[in-house]
């Protein structure tokens, strides 16, 4: 399972144990880096370090049980940078470190640059780090805040975003030997940066060149800062789509470098604030694309995904479908229709239990089980059916099925469907009158590639010419043309009708 997990990665990877220092395991990058042919009895210092015992940087002694130590080291023998994330597993019985080397080799050399370099250049790099299309929004963000700690010499630097009435360190990069606050720093109430929310709404930055100057006139805030060890600390706004977001800050940064802050700050901040909204609106794009922009359902693209992932048996699906919605809403309007069918989406939702629901189109709704008992299927089937029968002041035609040995996805779609549409036929009959609607499209399956095609060519469909008279002189002034379908017991049904003078 190791194998299959890691070896496909081209981050190192290896397992060593606790007391021994052991090589139980390495992934194929890994042994191929150190030019490894199996890592059986080797230790891991002296294969990968290049030392006769264990590393006094080692971590053993540094984790906890359902832990991880994140750090950043170079490797004299690759001459690279890594980040590595340690933790500890059970690893066939035996206690094992593992650890994660992700090589970091080309952000270190950046970084690098960017601090010998000035704040252009600096300024640059983060936009272009910022502006990778391919990028990941977690890795460049903290990317970003890596270069601008590092330039600056903070000892933290940290994005917060603002939800509401409190605000959550979301992004964090911390100087090595300082401990990081962003799990403590969830959901700070306002109490604790009031006082920095009119300077950010209004566009400036906020500094606290000694936060010892805020102990007696603003002792909430002090409590805060006080335990993460802040001396001083500069923050910036955070802007997207025209709103406060949140905050770009650094903790400590060096005291000859506070206009350089200001000014990378400022300028960074803008860039930050554009990626953010990008993304934002990339994610809404990709919702919208898989859910209803109505009822916020998964819709008809995310259906068809789920459905081919179904597995029976002990799957289940479900259609539902609104009848006479054309006419509920030429009746009560678009707006009362539109409420209709959020509030069917939210019944269905409930009555579905652990079902999830979709919304394909106009009226037409869908619950899929991916594991659910036949008689609880039929259970709940039987109670939509009882629910949506006319009790609510309006009905629908339901069709399901549930999954069996030796059924596709496909083949229990298409069963459901066919319930449905029996049941809406029957609706139809109901209604008396044999004249055609537009619902009645679905009915037919007129909207089907090739079914009216097929009816003509099976000789169902059927013309008749009724002449028009002038009242003048009797003479035939035009004709009235009538297209009529043969569909089964129901006789002729009239599909068009025309005038022709």
């Amino acid at each position: 399972m190791l194998a299959s997990a890691f070896d496909g990665l081209d981050d190192l990877v290896y397992i060593a144990d606790l007391e021994t220092y052991e090589l139980l395991y390495a992934n194929r990058a890994c042994l191929q880096s150190f030019h490894l042919q199996d890592s059986a009895g080797c230790k891991c210092y002296e294969v990968l370090q290049g030392l006769n015992q264990p590393c006094d940087f080692c971590t053993n002694q540094k984790l906890r049980e359902h832990g991880r130590w994140a750090w950043h080291c170079f490797n004299p023998l690759l001459q690279r940078h890594f980040d590595l994330h340690d933790s500890i597993i059970d690893f066939r019985g035996r206690r094992a470190r593992l650890e994660i080397a992700y090589d970091v080799t080309r952000h270190v050399g950046a970084k690098r640059s960017a601090q010998h370099g000035d704040i252009e250049q600096l300024i640059a790099h983060c936009a272009r780090l910022l502006n990778d299309d391919d990028g990941n929004r977690h890795t460049q963000l903290n990317l970003v805040l890596e270069e601008i700690g590092c330039f600056l010499e903070a000892e933290r630097c940290y994005i917060f975003e603002i939800q509401g009435e409190t605000a959550s360190n979301t992004h964090e990069w911390c100087r090595a030997g300082v401990t990081p606050q962003q799990k403590r720093l969830q959901h700070v109430p306002q109490a604790a940066y009031t006082r920095w929310l009119a300077p950010l709404l209004s566009g400036s930055s906020v500094f606290l060149p000694d936060i010892e100057d805020i102990a007696s006139t603003n002792p909430v805030e002090y409590a805060y800062l006080k335990p993460q060890g802040i001396r001083s600390l500069l923050v910036e706004p955070l802007t997207v789509s025209g709103s406060l977001f949140g905050f770009l800050g650094v903790d400590n940064p060096a005291s000859d470098r506070v206009q350089e802050a200001r000014i990378t700050l400022a300028s960074i901040s803008k860039f930050m604030g554009a990626t953010i909204e990008r993304f934002r609106l990339i994610s809404t794009l990709a919702h919208y694309s898989h859910h209803d922009a109505l009822t916020g359902l998964g819709n008809r693209h995310l259906f068809r995904q789920k459905l081919e992932s179904l597995g029976g048996p002990g799957a289940a699906i479900l259609l539902l479908e609104v009848n006479g919605l054309k006419k509920i809403n030429e009746q009560y309007g678009m707006p009362y229709g539109d409420e209709l069918l959020t509030r069917i989406g939210d019944m269905l939702g409930k009555l579905g239990g652990n079902g999830r629901t979709f919304r394909l189109s106009g009226g037409e709704f869908a619950i899929l089980w991916a594991d659910i008992a036949q008689a609880d299927f039929l259970d709940k089937q039987q109670r939509l059916q009882s629910f949506f029968s006319g009790i609510l002041g309006f009905s629908a035609a339901v069709g399901g099925h549930w999954l069996a040995d030796g059924d596709s996805p496909g083949q229990a779609y298409t069963r459901a469907e066919k319930q449905m549409y029996r049941q809406k036929q029957e609706y139809y009959r109901q209604q008396g009158g044999s004249r055609y609607r537009a619902e009645m499209d679905d009915m037919l399956r007129l909207a089907q590639p090739g079914t009216l095609e097929q009816m003509l060519d099976d000789g169902k469909v059927v013309t008749y010419w009724q002449p028009k008279y002038s009242l003048k002189d009797g003479r035939i002034c035009g004709a009235e043309a009538l297209v009529r379908l043969h569909h089964g017991g129901e006789g002729l049904l009239t599909l068009f009708k025309r005038l022709n003078d």
